[in-house]
């Protein structure tokens, strides 16, 4: 698959008290590069080509060249506007919904943040390592479309909406032990073996491997922005021991939570 580096036109904070002191709605303007926004707080309203989408913290938009978009002020978010040629990240982020929820949103933070600093702040070497960055930016945004894109077929067919129903509640459950096979399928209204077999064809993996990954997300941010200590961040998680959650990270991850931790891997893995 052919990969085409984006180029970094402007990255930072927006803060529309400032930019705007004077109104409350922007006026409409067409996107020429890729607008990829992280929104910080909740706020006003946001249109793109006059699809209204409600400012909250946490989410991502993701406007494309050629769209039409304005705002309801206030609001403030991270920002980073990218141009970007043909290949895997120009689809990629084409493919991104305008806007959509986050599976991880401290993982984004952390990276807009790297991105942030080395844009305003440029040093010796570092293009490589932004690039990285990036790139890992794109990975997440990549995972989190095909998240949205299957929450949002899943809502047509009744068994569909079913398997919604369970994965709400596994998202909801997955750090404490009600988080089983048995009470998913109660959840969808389906019986255990129908609902392991259909879960783990729309969702394509098994209702075990869905609450691991979310397990191993959990851990990977807990691990990066917290000082909790291994035994909390198991519990935290819903692993019944830390030693249970060291095999587990360690199979998975292939590095120890430890190790994943520590200042020599945080670029790597962020």
């Amino acid at each position: 698959m052919p990969l085409s580096l984006p180029v970094i036109d402007r990255a930072g904070i927006f803060d529309s008290s400032v930019k705007f002191q004077n109104i409350t709605v922007t006026p409409k303007r067409p996107v020429e590069l890729f607008e990829v926004e992280l929104f910080m707080h909740d706020g006003g309203t946001t249109f793109i080509d006059g699809v209204e989408y409600p400012i909250r913290a946490g989410r991502l938009l993701v406007a494309k060249p050629g769209q039409i978009r304005n705002s309801v002020l206030p609001f403030q978010c991270y920002y980073i506007h990218l141009e970007v040629q043909e290949g895997a990240v120009y689809r990629c982020l084409m493919n991104a919904p305008d806007y959509m929820e986050l599976a991880q949103k401290q993982i984004y933070r952390n990276l807009i943040h790297e991105i942030m600093g080395y844009f305003h702040s440029p040093y010796e070497g570092g293009e490589l390592w932004v690039y990285a960055k990036l790139l890992e930016l794109m990975y997440q945004i990549n995972q989190d479309t095909l998240l949205h894109q299957r929450k949002t077929r899943l809502a047509g067919k009744v068994d569909d909406r079913a398997i919604l129903q369970a994965v709400s509640y596994l998202d909801e459950h997955f750090r404490s032990s009600s988080a089983t096979l048995e009470a998913a399928a109660k959840a969808a209204n389906l019986s255990p073996i129908y609902f392991h077999k259909l879960f783990s064809a729309i969702i394509g993996k098994t209702p075990h491997a869905y609450v691991l990954d979310k397990k191993l997300r959990y851990a990977k941010e807990l691990l990066l922005t917290s000082t909790l200590s291994l035994t909390e961040i198991a519990y935290e998680c819903g692993f019944s021991s830390q030693s249970y959650f060291n095999y587990v990270f360690k199979k998975e991850v292939e590095l120890t939570p430890n190790q994943f931790r520590g200042k020599k891997y945080l670029k790597e893995y962020l």
